[in-house]
């Protein structure tokens, strides 16, 4: 109890003293902190982006309301005015127009020739690739084909006035009606591809950049004459399946690869990690003894908030220590009264030692009372001295000679030697006295090993004289600068006065050499002063450490569990077995001869497996590679912050750096992320990322995307990723850091403890609960929540979706948004079929499709606007909650104690958070338009259709009731066959 108080007390005031140097360096740093030009840069981003997505919401909302509102019957009254009557004649003018072209696209599909001719061209073109024989076979096909559409082009111009400009377009669409049968058809868009590449060169005679390299870039026909390079272009189906589903794994197993490497390292930095023993440095003791007599004294008691608080704690300890100064109404602090001043008591004490040295001078060689255990002895030694002493006043000539004196005198050292007997018998040898001369022994033992004779002496005597009141009163004490100068009342000033005072003291050389002999003996009182922090450290890293790995081990858990579950339901209702089915698909999209090449392959099954053909890939990027990847950099983000922390504050005490090694970790663990497994994870994340956005573009449009709308498109993917990573890195860093401390603060006001305890000890299992609830799946949730936020108010407020699906009206393709990645990939056309395997899946499938009704079109056109609008809402919400977090950090820090001290945009002084955060500032929206830059590049001049003002939407034969109602009577639902509408003019 005492002795736990005892050094509790002191080693308070420890913490105090070393809290206050802080503070002042705090104080120091924040006046020296340069202008925060960085976050200047990312809040104007941010109030731009903000006034941009408020004035575009606004414009969503218009549309989406006047779309709904536009459906207008032919009873209902028209307007008059003139403004309104010319904007209905060009309303109406479109709307003809449009009509003219879905009838031009039904009237396309029923051209079987066109189909035929473009069949056998494909056809005959692979397998002279193939084989190189068959030549004339391919020259025939091509003149054929070469004719039939330069005949269209003439009718077609014919038709327009010679317009050569709509008549190439009119063929154009043509080919694209006619020969693709469906939406995920990639034999039929490989033959549009071929197909129209002939039209623009061989009829037109139209050439781009690309064409020219691709002809360029040809293997020689001396190479391909070669028996064994005949035998590879013959099985050229098979090395291409093969070589796609070789890549696809590759890029799968090296993300899920470099995901386990991470939690490996993790898992060894974790078993290793511990906290540094100071004492394990060179020279710490004096380095702390400078500190003490240097930086305290000239710096750190100006940083001490309640220096009253050190002076009573310092009373407590002494008080403890000598109960009698109690007894005596003494007191140490100028806030209370007392009948004396301590420094009175040490005058007492300091003439009890002259007395003491007296005593010692005169019984050289006889017993001393050098403590309490003397006490007997020395009765016993006094008892002995007096009965020589009477025995020696006996005998014929002091009788003779006495007289009543010497009676006198021998009686009275009678009377004494009888009362010190009974002292001895009745009161030193009684059990309670023993225990109390005991007690009193061992605290002089541990007074003793402090403080010897001399220096008590020392202590007492320039505490006498140099901590009186008056003296106190007279000594000016006005630093500058002083944090609190303005917040201390004048008993906090007197009470520092006396902390400067009392630090001079050590200017005595035996004080000095008094109070450093006793904590080099006992130096492990310097490392208990900042184990109230160590305590904090241990909370921060390591449980984070596990925590982490436990989150990242579920989460590679999940996503392979997660897969699993799609395989085997894709096995059990349609047979579609991963690898197998990819590559026979992969093989006879690539084989003339195939019975894909017949144009019958329009099946459910077909379109199923073509449209899962890279989900895979795109899943594990979508669900595992973000989150791990962001937990990841976010954890080493983290672990630099707080070891940047502890190292900071320890040097206070230690000019000497800390390197990894005293944290049991390899060296530039956390400090050289070149170095670290994080970065590989990073890197293949991106790739992961890159080709994943690819392929769910791909999965439609790769057989008639051209080389150099593959290289555009991957570019816009790539940029897209770089901005998801820069954007996300920043959020999941910031928020691990910010959330944790939060944590740290709930426990803080829940156990009750001050920036001077230690922090609580609990069941570890019990942390890492908290840290994954608390911290680690919020990180994850809070961006979904906001996203299906987004997603609610768009399908309520702008596209009106529940008043569309009760109005029966078809809206276009669904648009790749919050279900892939929280609308951070790049917008695409897709479609589910889950409806395929269970009814129960998706409720009306068929609404994300087309119909003649041009109310289709625009929804399709609001729907990738509105996709596009809430992923630049999402990047926005990322880079503002970054922002926010940073700037708030510093609160959450004090207010948890983990760094109480910690100055406004401290945690900008950590590397790897600078880094983050001028990456946020100058890549998140130049990589965001260098991404929508390039796409915009695409659908310009290099998307193979739209970039030649041909788009088309598709109607399935989905037997459903759409407007306009459909005419097809019974019959099984088809969602591979239908018509083709015109989508844009």
């Amino acid at each position: 109890g005492t002795k736990a108080m005892d050094a509790s007390a002191s080693i308070r005031i420890g913490r105090i003293a070393w809290d206050g140097w802080l503070k002042f360096q705090a104080f120091c740093e924040e006046e020296q902190r340069p202008f925060p030009w960085l976050f200047i840069v990312i809040g104007i981003q941010i109030f731009a982006g903000l006034m941009i997505l408020t004035f575009w919401f606004i414009r969503l909302l218009k549309k989406g309301r006047d779309i709904a509102q536009r459906r207008q019957s032919k009873d209902d009254p028209q307007p008059t005015n003139w403004f309104s009557n010319l904007v209905r004649k060009g309303r109406d003018s479109v709307e003809r127009r449009e009509t003219q072209d879905h009838q031009q696209c039904s009237n396309f599909s029923q051209a079987d020739t066109l189909c035929q001719l473009g069949e056998e061209y494909l056809k005959a073109k692979m397998n002279y690739e193939r084989t190189l024989v068959n030549a004339d076979t391919l020259d025939v096909a091509r003149g054929a084909l070469e004719n039939y559409l330069h005949s269209d082009y003439d009718q077609f111009k014919e038709a327009h006035q010679d317009n050569e400009k709509i008549a190439r377009q009119m063929v154009l669409k043509k080919i694209r009606c006619v020969l693709v049968k469906n939406p995920l058809d990639y034999v039929g868009r490989k033959m549009a591809g071929e197909a129209k590449n002939l039209f623009l060169r061989n009829v037109l005679g139209q050439s781009n950049v690309f064409h020219r390299i691709k002809d360029r870039i040809t293997i020689p026909m001396w190479i391909r004459k070669k028996p064994l390079v005949k035998v590879i272009f013959v099985y050229l189906p098979v090395l291409i399946a093969f070589s796609l589903i070789i890549h696809h794994l590759i890029v799968y197993s090296l993300d899920l690869y470099s995901d386990v490497e991470v939690i490996v390292e993790l898992n060894e930095d974790h078993d290793n990690f511990k906290i540094p023993d100071l004492r394990n440095l060179s020279n710490f003791e004096n380095d702390v003894q400078v500190w003490a007599l240097t930086k305290l004294k000239d710096r750190g008691v100006r940083g001490i908030e309640k220096p009253c608080e050190v002076i009573d704690l310092l009373e407590k300890l002494i008080i403890k220590q000598i109960p009698l100064l109690k007894m005596s109404n003494i007191t140490f602090s100028p806030n209370r009264n007392a009948t004396f001043h301590f420094t009175e008591a040490f005058e007492v004490v300091d003439k009890a030692l002259d007395i003491y040295d007296e005593y010692t001078s005169v019984t050289d060689g006889l017993v001393k009372l050098e403590r309490p255990a003397d006490i007997p002895k020395m009765m016993t030694f006094l008892k002995n001295e007096i009965k020589k002493g009477s025995n020696q006043l006996s005998g014929f000539w002091i009788d003779l000679f006495g007289g009543t004196g010497a009676q006198n005198a021998k009686s009275l050292l009678k009377d004494v030697e009888g009362l010190l007997d009974k002292i001895n018998s009745t009161i030193i040898e009684d059990p309670l006295v023993k225990r109390m001369i005991l007690e009193a022994d061992n605290k002089f033992e541990k007074f003793s090993t402090f403080v010897e004779i001399q220096s008590l002496k020392a202590f007492s005597k320039d505490i006498s004289k140099k901590l009186t009141p008056d003296e106190i009163a007279r000594f000016e004490y006005n630093p500058q600068p002083d944090p609190f100068q303005n917040t201390l009342n004048s008993s906090q000033i007197t009470c520092r006065k006396y902390i400067v005072k009392g630090l001079q003291l050590q200017e005595n050389p035996i004080i000095k050499k008094a109070i450093w002999s006793h904590f080099a003996n006992k130096s492990k009182y310097l490392t208990k002063i900042i184990d109230g922090f160590k305590s904090r450290l241990l909370f921060t890293t390591k449980y984070v450490m596990k925590s982490v790995l436990i989150y990242l081990t579920l989460t590679l858990i999940y996503t392979v569990t997660y897969e699993a579950k799609n395989i085997l339901e894709d096995i059990f209702n349609f047979g579609h077995w991963p690898l197998k089915t990819n590559f026979n698909i992969i093989m006879e999209e690539n084989d003339p001869n195939s019975t894909k090449f017949n144009r019958e392959n329009g099946s459910n099954e077909y379109v199923f497996r073509v449209a899962n053909k890279y989900s895979l890939n795109i899943n594990e990027a979508k669900e595992e590679t973000l989150s791990a990847v962001n937990i990841q950099i976010a954890l080493y983000v983290y672990m630099v912050t707080f070891l940047s922390i502890y190292r900071r504050i320890v040097g206070g005490l230690t000019s000497q750096d800390i390197p990894d090694s005293m944290f049991g970790l390899k060296d530039d663990s956390f400090t050289e992320f070149g170095n670290s497994a994080t970065l590989k994870s990073l890197i293949m994340g991106i790739i992961s990322l890159t080709f994943a956005q690819y392929k769910q573009y791909a999965t439609r449009h790769g057989g008639d995307m051209e080389i150099g709308g593959k290289v555009v498109y991957f570019l816009a993917c790539f940029f897209n990723s770089v901005s998801i990573f820069t954007t996300q890195t920043i959020f999941f860093a910031t928020g691990i850091n910010f959330l944790l401390v939060l944590l740290c603060v709930f426990i803080r006001h829940t156990v009750g403890f001050d920036p001077y305890d230690d922090f609580p000890n609990s069941n570890p299992y019990f942390i890492y609960f908290l840290i994954i609830v608390f911290v680690l799946v919020p990180l994850k949730y809070i961006p979904l929540l906001f996203a299906k936020w987004l997603k609610k108010m768009s399908e309520k407020y702008v596209l009106f979706k529940t008043f569309h699906q009760n109005e029966r009206n078809r809206s276009g393709y669904d648009v790749s948004g919050f279900h892939t990645a929280l609308f951070m990939f790049l917008p695409s056309s897709t479609n589910s079929f889950e409806h395929l395997s269970s009814n129960n899946a998706v409720l009306n499938p068929g609404f994300s499709y087309f119909s003649e009704d041009q109310l289709s079109r625009k929804l399709y056109r609001l729907k990738f606007e509105v996709t596009f609008f809430c992923k630049c809402a999402m990047h926005l919400f990322y880079l503002s909650t970054s922002f926010v977090l940073i700037n708030v950090f510093h609160i959450a820090l004090r207010e948890s104690t983990v760094d109480h001290h910690h100055i406004y945009l401290g945690i900008m002084s950590v590397p790897a958070v600078n880094t983050l955060v001028q990456s946020a500032a100058f890549g998140v929206f130049p990589s965001l338009f260098a991404s929508f830059g390039f796409l915009l590049l695409y659908y310009r001049k290099f998307h193979p259709w739209l970039s030649e003002g041909v788009s088309v939407g598709f109607e399935p034969k989905d037997q459903e009731f759409w407007k306009p109602f459909s005419t097809l009577k019974g019959g099984k639902p088809t969602w591979a066959t239908g018509k083709w509408h015109q989508n844009c003019t």
